[in-house]
């Protein structure tokens, strides 16, 4: 089911090892070709589709919201993602070959006559982690938008080792693995800002307690260190994204207007 989205295509890719990834493509009619934005689902798995089968309807208002601001939207399910069989599951790879998933999905786009070429990535949470790393991997996106994500996997371990401990999602993510042999210092976006060659905005609330404000504030800091051009919008009642990030919701509107305004800006 599409549930109100213009268009709702599964596709099949491969990532740089072969592996097939599967991605949601809505492209909205236009007499001529348009930007896109790549979108990546949060979580310990991410994943667009419910239980049920069917469609979040939270990335269904996300779509439609971008497809009416004339943007086609790439949903990637990178591996690792629930819905698609426990194999694929087990491909789960925390800031590793999941990152590859997301660039390989850039590239997808890139090829398609519909579009124009220019291509932002949105990312939440833990996948504002992997799209941070993609737009330090990777030349083909012009801007990204970084929501309630955290950028250097360590601190973030060790807060909820101490405050979420019977979740623990990024040891999840991890796989069980022990942070001191885990390569987090490699795959840790904060350690590759100097690569990063496009327009970011950061987005974090002011009553997060599962990311801390603290870690895009400090991602900020690296980035405009590195004469990245970058942003950071706080909100006071933002508690984590999914909570307000509705398009319907009063912050969830002001949220997308801004971001949408920054992608005209950089993609238009």
């Amino acid at each position: 089911m599409t549930q109100g989205i213009l268009r709702m295509e599964q596709i099949k890719f491969r990532s740089m090892d072969e592996l097939e990834i599967f991605g949601h493509l809505s492209i909205p009619h236009s007499a001529k070709p348009l930007p896109a934005v790549l979108l990546v689902t949060g979580g310990i798995h991410g994943g667009v589709f419910q239980e049920d089968g069917d469609y979040d309807p939270l990335h269904i208002g996300i779509c439609n919201c971008l497809n009416n601001a004339g943007y086609a939207t790439f949903i990637v399910d990178k591996r690792g993602s629930k819905g698609y069989g426990n194999e694929y599951m087990s491909h789960l790879d925390l800031c590793g070959r999941e990152v590859d998933d997301i660039i390989a999905g850039g590239l997808y786009l890139k090829g398609l006559s519909q579009l124009n070429g220019k291509i932002a990535v949105h990312g939440t949470s833990r996948s504002s982690t992997t799209a941070s790393l993609a737009i330090s991997r990777s030349s083909i996106f012009a801007a990204a938008v970084l929501a309630s994500g955290f950028y250097d996997i360590y601190p973030q371990y060790k807060y909820e080792e101490k405050y979420r401990s019977q979740i623990f999602p990024t040891k999840q993510s991890m796989q069980g693995k022990d942070i001191e042999t885990f390569p987090h210092r490699e795959r840790s976006p904060i350690n590759h800002v100097g690569n990063v060659n496009c327009s970011v905005l950061l987005v974090h609330g002011k009553d997060d307690t599962i990311v801390p404000l603290e870690r895009s504030v400090e991602y900020h800091d690296a980035l405009r260190k590195n004469c990245v051009d970058v942003e950071l919008i706080t909100y006071e009642q933002f508690a984590h994204f999914k909570a307000y990030s509705y398009p319907s919701h009063p912050i969830g509107r002001t949220y997308w207007d801004k971001c949408i305004r920054f992608l005209d800006k950089h993609l238009k």
